[in-house]
């Protein structure tokens, strides 16, 4: 059609559209044939960030990551943020001691924390005010471990890696997780909160509003509905735009 004046252009989708009007019931049965596959397929699709679901093996970033991660191993990363008036205090230094050591419980899961540093320079650690006075003077003596996001102005952090390989691994941990800090930090709590930051939160957030998609589909559905029978008072009108939507 290329190089062809506008009225020849215009007799081509002429004849084009003619031929599909006379088999427009050979395109509702292709439809209507493709259709239940598309939805199989469509509710089996998953959440999946591995790195070999993004990048092509032979990328130079992809190489690089699968070398790095022979050497220092391959999991997810979080953090939970144990934020109080006086990260310091004894009573806060004690409850984020206990929420780290019942998350080394939890399998797969690898907690890590200004604290559990801390211990490895003292034969005991108790958390009492002694204990804690001893950790302030040891977390804020150097800004090494602010900068590394451990500990900062309101908070104290446990970083937390996750040796996962699926989505249902990583929901596994992520339950024990949340049970582990609900038994460790009962209330009255000295902490103002336990924040989750990281990349398998968000993750689990996402599956979660996808499986809770349907009944948000469902509701416009039903205003489709209302909507196209009061503008145009048709069932046939409908049928087309439920299948389209379909």
């Amino acid at each position: 059609i290329l190089g062809s004046s506008p009225r020849t252009v215009n007799k081509h989708l002429e004849h084009v559209f003619e031929r599909i009007v006379r088999a427009r019931w050979l395109f509702v049965a292709l439809y209507a044939l493709l259709l239940p596959p598309s939805v199989l397929y469509a509710v089996r699709v998953a959440q999946d960030n591995s790195i070999d679901r993004l990048i092509v093996p032979s990328d130079p970033d992809f190489v690089a990551t699968r070398a790095f991660q022979e050497v220092f191993g391959s999991g997810e990363f979080g953090l939970l943020l144990a934020e109080a008036d006086d990260p310091f205090s004894p009573a806060v230094v004690a409850r984020v001691d206990a929420i780290e050591q019942t998350i080394r419980k939890v399998p797969d899961v690898e907690p890590n924390s200004a604290i559990s540093i801390f211990r490895r320079t003292r034969t005991s650690f108790e958390g009492s005010a002694e204990d804690a006075a001893a950790f302030r003077a040891f977390a804020t003596g150097t800004d090494l471990l602010k900068r590394q996001g451990l500990v900062g102005d309101g908070f104290l952090a446990v970083a937390l890696v996750l040796n996962v390989a699926t989505p249902q691994q990583r929901n596994a941990a992520l339950s024990g997780i949340e049970a582990a800090v609900a038994e460790a930090n009962p209330q009255p709590s000295p902490l103002r909160a336990v924040t989750e930051l990281g990349l398998p939160f968000v993750n689990a957030y996402l599956d979660r509003t996808q499986s809770e998609a349907p009944k948000s589909f469902l509701l416009f559905a039903l205003f489709v509905v209302a909507l196209v029978l009061f503008l145009y008072r048709s069932w046939r009108t409908l049928l087309a735009f439920l299948v389209t939507l379909a």
